[in-house]
């Protein structure tokens, strides 16, 4: 699976991965491993949000 296609739900990650590849440098590793550090923290952060409008709904 491409990086393209496991940023395609998170535009903020994916327009990173699409600026760096448009100014014509390739990614590097450094680059692939701060843009799935990116990805997961953004997916951490989805999850907890999930979690506390569960609880909210719960609560409520």
């Amino acid at each position: 699976m491409s990086i393209l296609d496991k940023t395609k739900d998170y535009p903020e990650i994916k327009r990173i991965v699409i600026n760096r590849l448009l100014s014509g440098s390739i990614l590097t590793g450094k680059d692939e491993e701060y843009i799935y550090s990116q990805l997961e923290k953004t997916q951490q952060s989805n999850e907890r949000e999930k979690r506390l409008q569960a609880i909210k709904e719960y609560t409520s």
